[in-house]
């Protein structure tokens, strides 16, 4: 065995390519899909059925467990969705993961891939700049140049590896136990952050007969406990429900493997044998799909149990105040200073995630301390934040309501702090509210949509820089009113500019109206939030 001798750039290259194309791929159905897969969602409240059904159909389409996770965490927080059926929608999703095993065998092996791959790169590449100002025709190109860069790196990484094939002594290999290509799986898919990718390389390795079926077998076992890895890293900060869902993914995958491993695997021969299947590659997908087909099943009757006790044991410290679980009620004076400045910070998270939403660089900072963590960009990100927001507003107002059950609170300062989360709340609520038009806006390059972009971005400019003097007791009731009046001048030009126009290129015209409304409504309550304060 000389691996040294072998050229290794071929098939590093060809992974490359592959995962550029599963981004390419992400990006275009995250765009075509993004308000499709949010509304469906929001329907897997009606039966559990429904929600493993739609985790399967909705990971197989947008290619991407991880924004379907996202998707998740937002709806429990928000309520929408129980838990019960949240981790339904994860069952869903570990199966229609295993659709991109069916797609890399069908395609990737049973068809010449340049022939395809070219093509499909070329229109990708002129959609991409050409259509660079119709959004919807972009993504469309994107979903090319991705699915082609996908067969073109899969094609690359099937000639890398037969090329390390030649250099290998497959004697030495297969006298290994499976358990040892388990935690091979395992850690590629904990460092590559893709089951996708190690499914492909692990087809790759079977068809250039580097493997046999039960190391192969065991590789995609572990790839699949493995990406565990990646909900676990997410989970590490946010809402507990971030940490209750990232355990039971790592606790159900853990399940799926040591049954997959354990059981199905010795048995798989012959089963395969039974349905009269002999194509390794294919007896390789069909019971990675079959592993967790059957675990869904096994698992259903126990989810309701799971989901108590998750609620019940897990996340019991979680606090998402900074000031007011430190401070009981039972002491008043205390516990307005520490209603004030929850209050505040509150305020300061608010006007950061309408940073976020205007895709503004601006980091708030607290009574001029440590700037606020910037937000990633992408709605569900958004919902995630916004709903951490509205969980912080009923703790906030739970602890002002009990303060003021106690005899002789300061009742001015409270109703002063409770009015502010109000308005920090709503305005946020309307960004909430036209959070997918403006990613459409914010991806559309015509010049008008650049002009529009610019007069909502100089506006949220002025807004936050006076929320960031507002958070320090530097804002003058003046100011404020020059302010209002400059930006209702803005305002109504931006309005009868769209009349005038009619649209932009992309984007209909009643969202870009509700755009411009919604906008100008979180100004205002925004504007109400920072003359509270001198009021």
């Amino acid at each position: 065995m000389n691996l040294w001798s072998v050229d290794w750039s071929l098939l590093v290259a060809g992974l490359g390519l592959f995962m550029l194309g599963m981004y390419f791929l992400e990006l275009s159905l995250k765009s075509l899909l993004n308000q499709t897969a949010a509304a469906l969602m929001r329907t897997a409240t009606a039966s559990i059925w429904l929600a493993v059904l739609l985790g399967t159909a909705l990971t197989a389409l947008m290619q991407s467990s991880s924004l379907v996770g996202l998707l998740v965490l937002a709806f429990v927080g928000a309520g929408i969705m129980p838990m019960r059926n949240a981790l339904g929608v994860i069952l869903g999703a570990n199966l229609g993961t295993t659709i991109t095993g069916w797609v890399v065998t069908w395609l990737g092996f049973s068809l010449e891939l340049n022939s395809i791959a070219l093509p499909l790169m070329g229109v990708g590449a002129l959609l991409k700049v050409w259509m660079d100002d119709r959004p919807r025709l972009l993504a469309v190109g994107h979903l090319a140049l991705g699915l082609g860069l996908l067969l073109f790196g899969l094609d690359a990484m099937k000639t890398g590896v037969a090329e390390v094939a030649q250099a290998v002594n497959i004697d030495t290999i297969k006298h290994l136990s499976p358990i040892w290509f388990l935690g091979i799986g395992m850690a590629l898919a904990a460092v590559i952050q893709s089951s996708s990718a190690v499914v492909m390389m692990v087809l790759s390795a079977m068809h250039s007969g580097i493997i046999g079926f039960d190391a192969a077998a065991a590789m995609i076992i572990g790839a699949d406990v493995g990406t565990s890895s990646t909900m676990i890293l997410a989970s590490a900060t946010g809402a507990v429900v971030k940490r209750q869902v990232a355990a039971f993914h790592l606790t159900y995958n853990l399940f799926t493997g040591l049954f997959a491993f354990f059981i199905l695997l010795p048995a798989a021969p012959y089963l395969l044998k039974l349905i009269n299947i002999h194509d390794p590659l294919y007896s390789l997908v069909i019971f990675h799909s079959s592993f967790n087909f059957v675990c869904i099943f096994l698992a259903l009757p126990f989810l309701g149990l799971f989901a108590n006790w998750i609620e019940r044991f897990l996340g019991k410290n979680d606090v998402l105040t900074r000031f007011i679980h430190k401070v009981p009620v039972s002491i008043p004076s205390a516990a307005v200073v520490a209603l004030e400045q929850e209050t505040r910070y509150l305020c300061a998270c608010s006007l950061q995630l309408i940073a976020q939403a205007y895709e503004h660089p601006t980091r708030i900072s607290l009574d001029g301390q440590d700037s606020l963590p910037q937000i990633k960009l992408g709605y569900a990100n958004f919902l995630d934040h916004y709903e951490s927001l509205k969980a912080l507003e009923a703790d906030i107002i739970t602890y002002g309501t009990r303060i003021n059950d106690l005899p002789l609170p300061d009742v001015g300062r409270i109703n002063t702090a409770l009015g502010q989360v109000r308005y920090a709340v709503y305005a946020t609520k309307s960004v909430k509210d036209i959070r997918d038009d403006l990613e459409l806006l914010w991806q559309a390059t015509s010049p008008a949509a650049e002009t529009l972009r610019q007069s909502l971005t100089e506006q949220t400019q002025q807004l936050l820089e006076m929320g960031q003097r507002w958070l320090k007791s530097e804002l003058s009731l003046g100011q404020l009113q020059e302010l209002d009046i400059e930006q209702q001048k803005k305002m109504r030009a931006l309005q009868n500019n769209m009349y005038k126009s009619g649209t932009v290129a992309g984007i209909g015209f009643s969202s870009l109206l509700n755009v411009l409304r919604e906008t100008d409504e979180c100004r205002r309550e925004l504007l109400r939030l920072f003359a509270n304060q001198n009021g």
